[in-house]
């Protein structure tokens, strides 16, 4: 399993597709979209999550955002409240403890803030309340995913950082697929 998280505006889609050059791997589905964020004709996100989780014959694939990771950012920022369920402490304590035992690759796309915020603008179409949250937000959302970033540097497991302006950039893509090998 791998989570390539991030802001809008980040670079997970162009990572996700560069990754793709280098392996054969299964796209998951997305439970929210960035353009409309949750899709209330879809599964709630709670719902999601505990079917993504509880699936027996689960199987590696890379997810462009999970709601355990993405939820907790974006629905405070966006939404000024959390998707349904997500306030129930225990229920993500357990759902996340559960999303740890999968051992999941975590790469967080990460480039300066000013570079997310003119691909935000750049990028994406302001036509729904949710882009336009996220485009009024980008500073607090890039501020929330590096508080996230360092909480997951801190508690072990397979984290990495990806910033596509690096100087280092192709190096660092070199050991995100040597380190992939491992999940896939």
């Amino acid at each position: 399993m791998i989570i390539v998280e991030g802001p809008d505006g980040a670079g997970k889609s162009t990572l996700i597709r560069m990754l793709a050059e280098h392996h054969d791997f299964q796209i998951m589905d997305r439970a929210c979209t960035s353009d409309d964020g949750i899709d209330p004709t879809t599964l709630s996100l709670r719902d999601w999550v505990d079917k993504d989780l509880s699936l027996s014959n689960w199987h590696p694939g890379v997810y462009d955002r999970y709601p355990l990771y993405s939820e907790p950012i974006y629905g405070l920022i966006t939404r000024r409240r959390l998707a349904t369920g997500f306030d129930d402490m225990e229920w993500l304590r357990r759902s996340m403890l559960m999303l740890r035992q999968k051992q999941p690759m975590v790469i967080f796309c990460f480039p300066p803030k000013e570079v997310v915020r003119h691909n935000i603008q750049a990028n994406h179409t302001m036509t729904t309340d949710h882009m336009r949250q996220v485009n009024d937000n980008a500073t607090q959302l890039w501020q929330a995913y590096s508080v996230r970033i360092a909480q997951e540097l801190t508690v072990g497991g397979t984290t990495r950082i990806w910033d596509y302006t690096a100087q280092n950039k192709d190096r660092v893509l070199v050991e995100l697929v040597e380190t992939m090998e491992a999940f896939i």
